[in-house]
């Protein structure tokens, strides 16, 4: 973890929240208050604000990021904040897409770039198998980027390939929905076995990959909502397991 130094002393803090990000007053106290022991330094809040408009972070997303991590007000630029950018860059990443992965990762902040950053996108691209997949799996969930998430997606990994899954059918799935890989592996299981027993779609069929990703990506509720609006119109319990069974992706279009 990169330590941060401070310069502005914590009773300007607040206003300084207050006025270059639109903080509530209460809002920037609670901040300030969790710089209390930082040590003074040489580095000014204002520069860390600039650099991150500069690589084209709005107001918004860097409120955000100040909010999770007020230390990173006090970053050494150069060392800690523009060798982050520079990796994520080499993966393709510039512009809006790459200000969204660094507002809506909060390792990006807190974790180091060659300890950290950089293996995890290593091991995220032998999974995926260039950098482009890995940019496009990062732009749909930032949080892809974060290393503790390591364990979790291996073992999801591990669990489709033992179901008989492909490298290139799980590729499919990190890119499109790589949400899927973030949780507990359990959580995926319960996932297969609904696809198998409620929707009765086999391992072996070539529709099972459909069939995941389809459950894997709907809330509870919404699958409810959508087999709720089939019914609306007539369909039987029948009917819509027949047409789930043909054709999984058919809830992607209501």
């Amino acid at each position: 973890m990169e330590l941060y130094c401070c310069t502005t002393t914590p009773n300007l803090m607040p206003e300084f929240l207050v006025n270059s990000l639109g903080f509530s007053k209460e809002k920037a106290i609670s901040a300030s208050s969790k710089l209390t022991f930082l040590k003074p330094g040489n580095n000014k809040p204002q520069i860390v604000v600039n650099f991150f408009k500069q690589i084209g972070l709005n107001n918004t997303q860097i409120k955000t990021l100040v909010s999770s991590s007020p230390g990173v007000l006090f970053a050494d630029v150069t060392k800690a904040l523009e060798p982050k950018i520079k990796v994520l860059e080499e993966f393709g990443l510039s512009g809006l897409d790459l200000a969204k992965v660094v507002a809506r990762s909060r390792c990006f902040i807190r974790t180091g770039v060659d300890t950290r950053i950089r293996p995890s996108l290593d091991y995220r691209r032998e999974l995926l198998g260039s950098d482009d997949s890995v940019a496009i799996a990062l732009k749909r969930c930032p949080a892809l980027l974060s290393y503790r998430l390591d364990r979790s997606i291996l073992s999801n990994v591990l669990f489709l390939q033992n179901l008989g899954f492909l490298d290139s059918d799980i590729v499919k799935l990190v890119i499109r929905n790589p949400r899927i890989f973030l949780q507990d592996p359990k959580w995926l299981e319960n996932k297969v076995q609904k696809v198998e027993k409620e929707f009765s779609i086999r391992k072996d069929s070539w529709m099972f990959f459909y069939g995941v990703h389809m459950i894997s990506s709907l809330s509870k509720s919404s699958l409810g909502m959508k087999i709720g609006i089939f019914k609306s119109f007539g369909w039987s319990d029948t009917d819509i397991i027949t047409m789930v069974q043909r054709l999984p992706f058919c809830f992607d279009f209501i």
